[in-house]
């Protein structure tokens, strides 16, 4: 990609002001930058220029493009050479705005080619910070030719500007794209520039890079999130603080790739054995399995006509504080009979600051019962443990146990605050809703507000 090309020129001088070993004096022929003009390069996916340019941001209408703005500064030096210019854009007239020197550089010979270098940075710090480009893309632009000092008309030198970093755009399709609120992609979260002002990682470290969220392009209306990168390798994206699978994608230099990542619940399969969750996505739960699901977060999960047969706890909340959603008919139940067996609730829920919210349209049936006598709660902690604050928000809920309470504290157990707020309860137990020693008169059994 090209960012855009620059014609140069020098004020014209007599043969005879030369010195004898082609040496121009010191400070008396500047380079004189006559317009910025545009060319580009074929591209797939160009992130180059476009006429006309206005400054050195994204185009709102396509994105796929850089542009110049009146009063934007670039720096231009010859190489070798410590003597550094500062030219910037004086206005913009069509496709090819009016160049002038703050501070120009100046030939060093009028014999041979000479290399000129010229570059954009939008920090001007030792060190170019890419860590956060939440409030905007951070740029690093540079041009190199080779011209001649040409004392008769002067020098028309062309330098194209081309993009140093990588830009990688994300976006997200599917059912819950309009829920990511975060982005962070990972890759290198500094750079320098080197003499020739070359983009140089030496000592930079790798971490999680804020992406920028864009208010849609013109175009398309579409929203995504971008960053500037070093190129290279790109295989970790987190969305909304979790790692999404990608394919690996491999950024070039002034090149726009573009990543485009589905955001719906992830399936869970507990035909395949026991399934934990880590983490705050969502997911979704089907079909008849006999594995536990184990959850150590604070997931959105959703019950879809799921049914759980299993001694021992078929859902097994350890921490965090999950929600479950109800759809269809679902159920979680013991497997067998077996007093042994079953020293835990169906659904049980571990530690003391460890929340349940279930909500949805659905049915959830928790059988701790089958025909036997146990002593075990439908939905609570284990006995003689605690748990947070069980919230019933909606749906139908049918828990059922025998000779203990059916939703919340059993033997020696102690649980939070129960809320049921539209949803309808079937349930039997002893008592229904609250807590119970269960025959264990000594138990410091207890339930908090319900």
């Amino acid at each position: 990609m090209i960012f855009g090309a620059a014609l140069l020129s020098l004020a014209a001088c007599s043969q005879d002001e030369l010195t004898d070993d082609n040496a121009l004096p010191e400070g008396m022929y500047p380079l004189e930058i006559a317009s910025v003009a545009i060319s580009g390069e074929s591209s797939v996916q160009p992130w180059g220029a476009q006429s006309p340019q206005t400054r050195v941001s994204e185009n709102p209408m396509t994105g796929t493009n850089s542009v110049w703005d009146t009063g934007d500064e670039f720096y231009v030096k010859f190489k070798g050479s410590d003597d550094v210019g500062m030219y910037y854009i004086e206005r913009l007239s069509g496709d090819l705005p009016t160049v002038k020197a703050s501070t120009p550089t100046y030939w060093p010979s009028a014999s041979g080619q000479q290399t000129i270098i010229a570059w954009y940075a939008s920090q001007q710090e030792e060190t170019i910070d890419l860590s956060d480009q939440s409030k905007g893309l951070v740029y690093v632009i540079r041009a190199e030719e080779t011209a001649t000092y040409n004392s008769l008309n002067g020098a028309a030198v062309s330098l194209g500007f081309k993009h140093q970093l990588a830009k990688v755009r994300v976006q997200f399709t599917g059912t819950n794209a309009s829920k990511v609120e975060d982005v962070k992609i990972e890759g290198y979260t500094s750079c320098t520039l080197t003499e020739n002002k070359e983009v140089s990682t030496v000592g930079a470290q790798t971490d999680d890079i804020i992406m920028r969220k864009t208010t849609g392009l013109m175009t398309t209306g579409t929203e995504c999130w971008e960053a500037n990168m070093v190129p290279g390798e790109i295989e970790t994206i987190k969305v909304n603080g979790v790692p999404a699978t990608i394919t690996p994608v491999t950024s070039t230099a002034g090149k726009l790739s573009t990543i485009t990542i589905g955001v719906n619940p992830i399936e869970i399969d507990l035909q395949e054995g026991d399934y934990t969750i880590a983490d705050n996505g969502e997911y979704v739960v089907s079909g008849s399995n006999t594995n536990a699901l184990v959850i150590k977060g604070s997931p959105t999960v959703t019950l879809s006509d799921a049914s759980i047969t299993r001694d021992g706890g078929g859902i097994i909340v350890e921490s965090g504080s999950p929600t479950f959603i109800l759809k269809g008919t679902n159920t979680v139940s013991n497997a067998t009979l077996q007093q042994s067996a079953n020293t835990q609730p169906p659904f049980v829920i571990k530690g003391e600051n460890t929340n349940v919210t279930i909500q949805g349209e659905g049915t959830l049936t928790v059988d701790a019962t089958k025909e036997g006598q146990n002593t075990v709660a439908a939905i609570g902690p284990n006995q003689h443990e605690k748990c947070g604050n069980i919230n019933i928000l909606g749906g139908t809920i049918k828990a059922y146990a025998s000779h203990t309470v059916a939703i919340g504290a059993h033997k020696g157990a102690s649980c939070g605050n129960i809320t049921i707020k539209n949803a309808a309860i079937e349930t039997n137990g002893w008592p229904a809703i609250g807590s119970s020693n269960a025959g264990a008169a000594n138990s410091n059994t207890s339930c908090g507000d319900i």
